[in-house]
């Protein structure tokens, strides 16, 4: 009888000892190459979703600045409590301990001012009546947009003055906005949050210039040791503003640091302060 010899292949116990270990290695390097990649996926996502948000603040002030009619060097409508920059009646200043503050001048409308059938809020009897077919040569109704940072975000505030529902021919779209935990009475809108991730008041700077031109800045609009009333005739003619952003936060464990910046012209270059308080 002949015996014939099984052909599979087997490993012998020492050749497990061998291969095993290195097939354990194998698959943990391919785990940790796994986790890793997916950690720099997380990482790169969460940074493109601050950059979009820094993006969307930067688009958000453009809109404001272009249809603004001036920079201003403290709030031109009296602040009714809690509006203030103590969320009372202190006035706003576009310099001082809450860093650059952005403070524009701006016309209150019927609709949102993005739409193209908005229109401008004419005051009453301002000199006409608003039966009047040419009331829309009235003194217009203002109001104050507000840029500043609070708690590492950068915060945009709407002041309307205290008669604002009677003032104008209508009601205007805009509506006075305060800090979350003080809405309520006068306020009746949330302050909106533009940016978090805000580096302290320094991640946010201005800069004044007087045409699109123009790189040289106006020092005088932004120098703390100026009054209110020198800041605010340096800023009456000027029709550009420099933006300046600086986020940074840390995500799993990596520090990520960005800076934006862009200049905006407003649209409205020949309104005076005296015609329009």
């Amino acid at each position: 009888m002949v015996v014939k010899r099984s052909t599979q292949l087997a490993f012998t116990l020492t050749e497990m000892l061998v291969v095993a270990p290195v097939v354990i290695l194998l698959i943990g390097a391919f785990v940790g190459f796994i986790v890793h990649l997916t950690g720099e996926v997380l990482v790169t996502s969460k940074q493109t979703s601050i950059l979009y948000s820094a993006q969307d603040a930067i688009g958000r002030i453009r809109d404001d600045v272009r249809k603004s009619a001036g920079f201003l060097a403290t709030n031109s409508v009296a602040l009714t409590s809690p509006q203030g920059s103590d969320n009372d009646t202190a006035e706003f200043k576009n310099v001082g301990s809450l860093g650059d503050v952005l403070i524009l001048r701006a016309f209150a409308t019927t609709k949102n001012p993005l739409s193209i059938d908005s229109d401008i809020v004419p005051r009453k009897d301002s000199p006409l009546p608003c039966s009047s077919p040419s009331v829309g040569a009235n003194v217009p109704l203002v109001y104050n947009i507000i840029y500043f940072v609070k708690d590492n975000s950068l915060w945009r505030r709407v002041v309307l003055p205290s008669d604002y529902t009677t003032a104008g021919c209508s009601i205007p779209w805009q509506l006075p906005s305060c800090q979350d935990d003080v809405v309520g009475g006068f306020c009746v809108a949330h302050d909106e949050e533009v940016l978090s991730n805000i580096i302290t008041n320094s991640g946010f700077q201005l800069s004044y210039y007087s045409n699109p031109g123009t790189m040289t800045e106006n020092s005088d609009a932004e120098d703390e040791g100026q009054s209110d009333m020198a800041r605010a005739s340096a800023l009456e003619p000027l029709l550009v503003v420099g933006v300046s952003m600086t986020v940074s936060a840390t995500v799993l464990g990596e520090p990520f640091t960005e800076h934006i910046a862009t200049r905006v012209t407003r649209s409205y270059a020949n309104i005076t302060s005296e015609a329009y308080q």
